[in-house]
């Protein structure tokens, strides 16, 4: 049956709230709009290659988001990534810096 341990709780959002939310919506919507994603395919450089030069999928994923970032803006992006840390109470995460000096080093290569 039902859980004592529960109750139903009833929110309600002022109506200043809703506009903003609304209005941060818009916004959001015509960010999203004004954005191009075009997708390349590089199966050179895939999971046999990253395992074959023993190289982390995600830290190269990470590298070229780098390379693309300086190649548009002509600097280094500033970025972080959530890291497990399973071995601390409760498996909390930390920030990890992908923006390394190596990194910034290929990207400028």
């Amino acid at each position: 049956g039902k859980s004592s341990l529960l109750n139903k709780c009833q929110v309600v959002i002022p109506k200043d709230v809703e506009q903003s939310i609304s209005e941060s919506e818009k916004r959001v919507n015509k960010f999203i709009e004004n954005c191009d994603l075009t997708v390349h395919k590089y199966p050179e450089f895939g999971k046999e290659f990253a395992k074959q030069n023993k190289l982390s999928i995600d830290g190269m994923i990470q590298v070229a988001l780098q390379v693309a970032y300086f190649r548009m803006h002509g600097k280094c992006g500033a970025t972080y990534e959530s890291g497990s840390l399973r071995r601390y109470h409760l498996g909390r995460t930390e920030t990890i810096r992908s923006c390394t000096l190596e990194a910034q080093q290929f990207a400028r290569a």
